[in-house]
């Protein structure tokens, strides 16, 4: 079976930090991944997880308010 094209790939990266949202980002994209969208909360995570499927999500595990294993989760749940 053939894998599908890295531009097939949805991917969510979620951490409170900006600086690492955008390095892995960037990274992921260098690798040509392009479907990469951030997440600044958990909250924001659920929304973003609530409103379309992700093939990945990079879920930091310590964020102030909602952590990375509640978002996960929650995920788990949707």
């Amino acid at each position: 079976m053939e894998k599908p094209s890295k531009l097939f790939y949805q991917i969510l990266v979620v951490d409170d930090e900006e600086t690492v949202r955008h390095l892995l980002r960037a990274m992921l994209n260098g690798e040509g991944y392009t479907e990469v969208d951030e997440a600044a909360s958990g909250k924001e995570a659920i929304e973003k997880l609530s409103e379309q499927e992700y093939h990945l999500a990079l879920v930091d595990k310590n964020m102030p308010g909602m952590d990375g294993i509640e978002v996960m989760k929650e995920a788990k749940k949707l």
